[in-house]
């Protein structure tokens, strides 16, 4: 049952209606589509590239494996020096397995609890009014006693505000709230008074209520049937933008509302729709070009997260006791149809991050587009970070994969796995290769923006000041072990993952493969939701750290994979099987924490001052030289190994050995004691 009380069945028909962009191969779309209906839910995968007769052939790129499994042994990795360590391709992040065609039925159907969105969100942007409609308070126009003055006053309250996500084009939107505060029912009631009586229509008061009616429903009303598509508001504030107000009972009569609104089709600035062309005979070039702008601004996305009912002993996002029933939220993809799209997403002052597979932006989602569960004690105010992925080859199968991949992952761990130290996803964006630019990829992840990593709480010395002095050293103490904890505890359960019995896919352990502190997320003002932090980790000064970035990341039949390379590029943190391409455990996970654990620990102990110095005298030359390292590689003879990575001959062998700086301070923090611990 849904909570909001619609048919969900039949809403989710209406939602997953997507238009096929030009550029989809229409065989390969069968293939995958035969994969969905495998797996029993509808999931629609859009991507470019050759077509494909089998399901196995067309998805042997996927990340998981190729169906024939490939040996790569250390003799094979010398042939192809491009592929060491570093260099980031496409190759660097696959793993090979032999029955990936059943693996990705398994990503299908969990995937499939998304709800797919590709009408802006607009659907449930009515239904989120009619829940809200008692908190919105109608604008107040009676001091204006002059029509002509109201319409004026309507224009400027009308205006949209500039959006941020494109590289390239220049975007405004208009908020939900300020449309229907703006176009209540009584001011639209007045208006059309004003225009009939400019048109010389002779209306009753009785005919211009239901025309006002029509046009600006009443909120609570906006949950049903049509909805926020079947009203009259979007198309009522396009025309008076353009002053072309008086053309509104044309529009009506034409059925041209909210819905039709952004379906009417303009070959350069003329309208080709049968239906609708007559409608802008009389239109010169300005209005036109201003008509096409204006519609979209006035209906920006609509971010939320589907409600559901579920029961109770389901583990689902946002729950909220109803006796044998949570209220459980499905996650959105939301796939953008046009260039003209427009994201509600506002500038905030934070510099852009970009690494090896991903590129993060931070925004300010408007507080009024929105209704997603989220996670910090700021809630919507909080800004969000978008994470696009990025390739070799933009919109190429390696791009979809990818992402299918990381947020598979994600969301297996969060219908899991409770925790308040692993990324939590908000949602996801899909943006078709045909309308996308060249400097992006087309699939983001949307998370809730944390205020630092932790390499940057660690050199932070101003936070250091601020922060740690308003709390005891043994508060602090007890801080830094609760993170320890809390993090150890969630890879330990991706690493012997927690199955549920509706989860039908037997690979039960999880390797993370790019732990680093990079990859580790501070945030101070983190919900402290016992139901997801049963230990107490998350602190109300300090925080909590958690564990983000999952795109190397995977599960398997056993504890050990054959045939996999971590290619990360985390130098530093590197356990000593990623430099020989030797089978992977969730060994080089423990490894990598471990190295967390001595830089938290040494941080806690003498500051950023202390762990600076640290990571600078475990500086090796061995390797490269310009990263530091806990281990140390050299040859045999003596010698430090090549400026390559590897042996200087075939004949050599490599003696692996822990940083004896690394070894000092271990030693340091055992015997350091301070006052109060």
């Amino acid at each position: 049952m849904d909570v909001d009380g619609d048919d969900d069945d039949k809403g989710d028909e209406n939602l997953h209606s997507y238009p096929t962009p030009p550029s989809i191969n229409i065989d390969q779309r069968a293939v995958a589509d035969e994969q969905v209906r495998n797996a029993g839910e509808q999931f629609n995968i859009s991507r470019s590239g050759s077509p494909s007769n089998s399901p196995e052939a067309d998805f042997a790129n996927l990340p998981g494996g190729s169906i024939s499994p490939t040996v790569r042994s250390f003799q094979n990795r010398e042939k192809n020096p491009n592929r060491r360590i570093g260099i980031h391709g496409a190759e660097d992040h696959r793993i090979y397995t032999r029955d990936y065609a059943l693996n990705l039925r398994n990503q299908v159907r969990l995937l499939s609890q998304f709800s797919v969105i590709s009408d802006r969100g607009l659907d449930l942007e009515g239904q989120h009014i009619a829940r809200v409609a008692r908190t919105i308070t109608p604008l107040d126009y009676s001091t204006i006693s002059s029509d002509a003055a109201l319409i004026q006053q309507v224009r400027v309250d009308l205006e949209p505000v500039i959006s941020s996500f494109f590289y390239k084009a220049e975007h405004y939107f208009l908020p939900w709230t300020r449309l229907h505060k703006v176009l209540s029912t009584n001011t639209v009631a007045r208006l059309l008074r004003h225009i009939s009586g400019t048109l010389a229509m002779q209306l009753t008061e009785e005919e211009l209520a239901a025309f006002a009616n029509q046009i600006a429903p009443p909120l609570p009303s906006l949950s049903g049937v049509g909805g926020v598509n079947g009203q009259f508001r979007r198309t009522f504030a396009t025309l008076i933008l353009i002053r072309r107000e008086q053309l509104v009972f044309s529009f009506i009569r034409a059925r041209l509302d909210d819905g039709a609104l952004l379906e009417v089709k303009f070959e350069g600035l003329k309208a080709v729709s049968s239906e609708f062309d007559s409608l802008f005979n009389d239109w010169i070039p300005s209005e036109i070009k201003s008509f096409k702008s204006y519609r979209w601004q006035l209906s920006p996305t609509f971010f939320a997260a589907k409600r559901k009912s579920e029961p109770i002993e389901e583990t689902c996002l946002g729950t909220v006791d109803q006796g044998t029933h949570v209220a459980c939220f499905k996650r959105i993809r939301y796939k953008l149809r046009s260039t003209e799209e427009v994201l509600p997403f506002e500038q905030v002052s934070r510099d852009d991050i970009s690494g090896g597979f991903a590129d993060v932006r931070f925004f300010k989602l408007h507080e009024d587009q929105q209704d997603l569960p989220r996670f910090t004690r700021d809630g919507n105010k909080n800004p969000i970070a978008v994470k696009t992925l990025k390739n070799d080859t933009k919109g190429t199968n390696d791009q979809y994969t990818a992402y299918v991949n990381e947020v598979y992952v994600m969301e297996r761990l969060s219908s899991a796995i409770s925790t308040p130290h692993m990324a939590q996803l908000l949602g996801t964006i899909e943006v078709p290769s045909s309308i996308s630019d060249g400097e992006r990829s087309d699939y983001h992840l949307v998370l809730e923006a944390a205020d630092r990593n932790v390499e940057k709480l660690w050199t932070d010395t101003e936070w250091w000041k601020k922060y740690p002095r308003r709390v005891t050293d043994l508060h602090l103490a007890k801080w830094v072990a609760r993170q320890c904890y809390g993090i150890t505890d969630a890879l330990a359960k991706f690493h012997d993952f927690p199955k549920k019995d509706h989860d039908m896919n037997d690979k039960i352990h999880g390797l993370h493969c790019d732990i680093k502190p990079d990859n580790l997320l501070h945030y101070e003002n983190w919900n402290p939701d016992t139901a997801y932090d049963p230990k107490g980790t998350v602190d109300e000064i300090l925080g909590v750290i958690q564990l983000s970035d999952f795109g190397l990341s995977s599960f398997h039949s056993t504890r050990s994979v054959e045939n996999h390379r971590i290619a990360g590029d985390f130098l530093d943190y590197a356990a000593p099987e990623t430099e020989f391409s030797l089978t992977h455990s969730p060994a080089a996970d423990v490894w990598h924490i471990g190295c967390f654990l001595l830089d938290f620990a040494t941080w806690l102990l003498d500051g950023p001052e202390g762990y600076e110095t640290f990571a600078e005298n475990r500086i090796t030359t061995v390797l490269r030289g310009e990263r530091c390292r806990f281990a140390t590689f050299t040859t045999g003879n003596g010698n430090a190994k090549s400026q390559q990575g590897h042996p200087s001959s075939q004949n050599d062998h490599t003696i692996v050995e822990v940083n004896q700086s690394v070894l000092k301070v271990r030693g340091h923090t055992s015997h350091h004691h301070t006052e109060g611990l």
